[in-house]
């Protein structure tokens, strides 16, 4: 565990650090945390582009703008959920759609064999809740969807204080140099 004074100098450091200047500096320093590519590999499932994630990325980037280790690891959490969850539209798009076949399949099935079956063809509802009967992969997917959306909003949330927090210290350690100036 780091002592409290080491925890003070290394911020009263962090605060004289003036970073990149310029606004191309910044951009690329922004963008260090994701060219390597380490995570874009365990990210990406077969089927998916490795472009649409590099824009979305980018576009998250842009909007989080994280500034030091502690924003970038939170901004990455964050786009690895959002990521995720996109992901999860994408199954459960698909998941739907295969229950309503299979659930067509059988009514023709049945309706060629003339076993006694309901007259209507069915229904995406049914579908859903046959799927609930025999298994609820669609409770599941609800279950990961909460709790991707809890690690998005607590990434996101951690990531807004950390940034809180950089602009108070940079304040208030602006503030102690005209202090100690004056």
């Amino acid at each position: 565990m780091v002592s409290e004074c080491k925890m003070l100098a290394n911020r009263r450091n962090a605060l004289r650090s003036t970073g990149p200047r310029s606004e191309a500096g910044k951009e690329k320093v922004g963008l260090n945390a994701f060219q390597h590519g380490i995570y874009a590999e365990r990210m990406l499932l077969p089927g998916e582009s490795q472009e649409e994630l590099n824009f979305f990325r980018e576009r998250m980037w842009e909007y989080l703008r994280p500034a030091g280790p502690v924003e970038e690891l939170l901004a990455e959490r964050l786009v690895a959920a959002a990521w995720r969850l996109r992901r999860l539209l994408r199954i459960e798009t698909e998941m739907l759609l295969e229950d309503m076949e299979k659930a067509v399949k059988r009514w023709q099935w049945q309706s060629q064999k003339g076993l006694g079956m309901e007259e209507e063809a069915p229904t995406l509802g049914g579908a859903v809740a046959r799927n609930m009967r025999e298994g609820n992969t669609y409770g599941k997917l609800r279950r990961y969807e909460y709790a991707l959306e809890r690690s998005m909003y607590g990434a996101l949330r951690e990531l807004r204080w950390e940034q809180g927090e950089v602009k108070k210290g940079v304040k208030a350690g602006r503030q102690q140099g005209r202090n100690i100036r004056a």
